[in-house]
């Protein structure tokens, strides 16, 4: 992550990095169970059953990493500074959203 990061103009996804990159923009992106089963069927061509299964999973390997890597217990909405939450967004509309955020946290132009 931070050799990644090193190198500049880098998203990363995950791996908690917003713990390890305390200048960068966290941006956390969730949804709901429902919403990330569904998902998972669409891209995995699974059933819905699956799907549910392997979100808990997911979800549970995530705690894990947190836990184990960063002694995080649960992921708080503190260490970002912006949430989406893609129930309600698309994902053009989430990439304006975080182009804007970036654009004012780093006064660039991005359009």
């Amino acid at each position: 992550v931070l050799s990644v990061a090193k190198l500049g103009n880098a998203i990363l996804l995950g791996r908690g990095a917003n713990f390890l990159l305390p200048g960068a923009l966290h941006v956390c992106i969730d949804a709901s169970d429902d919403h990330r089963t569904h998902n998972l069927m669409r891209i995995e061509q699974i059933d819905e059953a699956k799907a549910a299964a392997r979100t808990k999973e997911l979800d549970r390997e995530r705690h894990r990493f947190l836990t184990h890597t960063y002694g995080k217990r649960r992921v708080e909405s503190a260490p970002y500074d912006l949430t989406l939450w893609m129930d309600k967004l698309t994902i053009e509309g989430a990439a304006e959203i975080i182009k804007a955020a970036l654009e004012d946290r780093f006064k660039l132009s991005l359009r």
